[in-house]
């Protein structure tokens, strides 16, 4: 079970590896955000996807079916009755007398297999755990911080009719089905769309503006605002971002993340 878990994250993260590499020289050369922030996606759904191609990476580099060395050449055919004054052919002699350099070397090689195979398989359950308990870490120190930024949110008042007119009027412009709640909160100083998975909001995107700029600002900067806004849930951020998580989550020990 571990090797396989392990064999598919191999996979995983190279062909992830490739693919930004791509990724990256073709966004250098063709600058076109969206496209750039589909392919980007696509990236990061790489490193949780089913491999396509699965490589035998166990068997690389241990060939146990060779021996001691002059075995192979043993299991060579011969066409033809050898002649009696001919002597000993050369693949009866033992590979030692033939050539115990490369003998010598054959048989380091298979040692230093034969250890890393078991130095593999002894520190597999390791690796395994400590990926396990480091996921896990990060997953606990995500939910505690959307717990705590949900307690802070709990106090912010509904929207005012005229900020909930406007984000129907730009809502309808963008084709967002289902206008956001829209509320006020005190202890930012930012615009911010939020999406949690649990949370006060029924499970429902909600704006929060900062009450101190929404009023100051007249309608047009409101409009811009929340145009701003409804773009991000008409392109689903709030869904990548749920994918980012998730993924930051399992593979916190990968730079490409």
């Amino acid at each position: 079970m571990m090797n396989d878990l392990l064999t598919i994250v191999g996979h995983n993260v190279v062909a992830a590896l490739v693919l930004s590499v791509l990724v990256y020289a073709l966004t250098r050369v063709w600058r076109n955000p969206p496209v750039a922030h589909v392919l980007w996606l696509v990236v990061l759904l790489r490193l949780v996807a089913p491999p396509v191609v699965r490589l035998n990476w166990h068997d690389t580099g241990t060939p146990d079916s060779a021996g001691a060395g002059g075995e192979v050449l043993a299991e060579i055919p011969q066409f033809g009755e050898p002649k009696p004054e001919q002597g000993p052919r050369f693949i009866d002699r033992p590979a030692a007398q033939a050539n115990p350099q490369v003998s010598a070397a054959s048989s380091t090689k298979h040692q230093v297999a034969s250890a890393m195979r078991v130095s593999w398989k002894d520190g597999r359950p390791v690796l395994c755990w400590l990926w396990l308990g480091g996921s896990a870490l990060c997953a606990g120190i995500a939910v505690t911080r959307i717990v705590r930024f949900e307690r802070r949110l709990r106090d912010t008042l509904p929207g005012s009719e005229r900020l909930r007119r406007l984000a129907r009027t730009v809502g309808g412009r963008l084709g967002v089905r289902g206008v956001p709640d829209v509320r006020y909160v005190e202890s930012v100083d930012v615009p911010f769309v939020w999406w949690p998975f649990v949370s006060w909001t029924g499970r429902r995107p909600t704006i929060v503006l900062p009450m101190r700029l929404a009023a100051q600002l007249d309608d047009t900067s409101l409009l811009l605002i929340l145009a701003h806004e409804l773009a991000h849930l008409r392109r689903r951020d709030h869904w990548v971002r749920a994918v980012e998580l998730i993924v930051s989550t399992i593979y916190w020990w990968n730079p490409l993340v």
